[in-house]
């Protein structure tokens, strides 16, 4: 009796990379995410590590996070492909941002 798929042979790389291929991507999946940062006079979001953040609400508008410029936040969002961020629930304001921030 034929087994149903082939053993992987390091001799046959296509066939190795055939199989990895029909495995389900799940980095295109989104991610849920906290974020703790501060929010810019432009609307956007500085993480702790430095990165803007432009989070939209789930019609796909640009959210501005608006009663909460100038604050240290806490997002709840879902990181979406392409770096997007979603937000789950409105931001949580924290306290007033650090100073240079």
């Amino acid at each position: 009796m034929r087994p149903i798929m082939p053993r992987l042979n390091p001799s046959n790389p296509a066939l190795a990379v055939t199989a990895v291929a029909a495995l389900p991507a799940i980095a295109s999946q989104p991610v849920r995410k906290a974020q703790i940062g501060c929010v810019m006079m432009t609307g956007e979001f500085l993480n702790q590590d430095g990165y803007r953040l432009t989070p939209t609400g789930r019609d796909g508008a640009r959210s501005t996070c608006g009663p909460t410029t100038g604050s240290s936040s806490s997002l709840d969002s879902w990181l979406n492909p392409g770096d997007r961020y979603t937000l789950a629930a409105s931001p949580r304001v924290l306290g007033p941002c650090p100073i240079g921030r």
